[in-house]
Parts: structure tokens; C-alpha cells; sequence
């Protein structure tokens, strides 16, 4: 039927702003060429090579005397608290970028130590960089982030450390349960 019929198609408001109508056979795949016979003899797609970082976070005292870790990590303000941002390449390329440390809120703490990290890592190589965490009077939580910026980029990796000192018992004391991580 054409425009200007009874079918309700040719009556669709888009018309009246000029899209067309597509034509059926015009569509799907134009490979330009015979399809293979069977799938073996389909050419190979391979996957894109990339990098693969990964980054990871640490701070002293997160550890428990268990093997495990603890749920928080509790620092005094103005004294520095040691950390690591572990970066490694397990990909199959060289791995090229760089890493910027901050803490958020800002004005809670500072970084002591490189705040930017530039890599370049053979497949499997390893690379740790040493930094502190230094929260500011009154600080009751920040958050340390380690955020990539370039291509091919590293997840974000980021942990809370909390003001003051760390409490004997109530609802901020975790215990294990009998058996866990064994």
C-alpha cells in the first residue's frame, strides 16, 4: 500500500517528520562475499589484546592475628599510617599508565608520599609503591582511592580508614564466626 491509503502505518506521525520506511531485503549482514560452508572454515576473530592491571590497596594494621582481615582499620589523627598500592600486570602485553592516589573528603587527610604513579610493566611484573595516610583533627572516616587515567585502564580501588582508636567491644567489634576462612 502507499502513502495517502487506509493503512495506518502510512498515517504514523513519523512519517510526517520524513523518516521512510526501511526495506526488509536491504537488511542484515553485507559480508560482501559467500558465506563458508561450515563453521571451521569461518576466518578467525581474534580478541583484542589489552593490558590487564591489577591494583590493590593496603594499609598497615588491617590484618588480624588470624590470617583474616579486619573489617576496619583504625588510625590516630596526624599520625601517619603506612600503605602500599600494589600494581601488577597480568596480561599479555606491556602495560602502560598511570595512578593517582586521594583521599576524599579532601580536607580530612593527606597522602604523604607520591599522590601519582606512573607504570610501565612487562607481562607478570610487579611494582609496589609506599605512601601514608595522614588524617587531620577530627577526622572520623576517609576514604583512600587509587583511580587510573589513560587507556585500557585498571579497576579503581579504594578502602575506608577511620579516626581515633579502635573500640574493645560493641556493635564495631566484628567477630569470626567458628570455622570461617579455614
Amino acid at each position: 500500500m502507499a502513502p495517502g491509503t487506509e493503512n495506518d502505518a502510512w498515517t504514523s506521525p513519523a512519517f510526517a517528520l520524513g523518516f521512510q520506511a526501511i526495506e526488509p531485503h536491504k537488511a542484515g549482514p553485507r559480508l560482501g562475499g559467500k558465506l563458508p560452508a561450515t563453521y571451521d572454515q569461518w576466518p578467525p576473530d581474534p580478541d583484542p589484546v589489552r593490558q590487564v592491571v591489577l591494583a590493590a590497596l593496603a594499609v598497615d594494621g588491617a590484618a588480624d592475628d588470624q590470617g583474616g582481615f579486619k573489617p576496619r582499620v583504625y588510625v590516630e589523627p596526624g599520625k601517619p599510617l603506612p600503605g602500599t598500592l600494589t600494581l601488577i600486570n597480568r596480561g599479555e602485553v606491556q602495560a602502560r599508565g598511570e595512578m593517582r592516589l586521594s583521599i576524599e573528603p579532601p580536607a580530612a587527610g593527606r597522602i604523604e608520599g607520591p599522590d601519582r604513579v606512573s607504570y610501565d610493566l612487562a607481562p607478570d611484573q610487579e611494582m609496589v609503591v609506599e605512601f601514608a595516610v595522614v588524617l587531620g583533627p577530627g577526622a572520623e572516616r576517609v576514604l583512600i582511592e587509587a583511580a587510573a587515567s589513560g587507556k585500557d585502564l585498571p579497576v579503581p580501588t579504594a578502602l575506608y580508614v577511620y579516626g581515633g582508636t579502635e573500640p574493645t567491644e560493641g556493635p564495631q567489634k566484628t567477630k569470626r564466626a567458628p570455622g570461617a576462612w579455614d
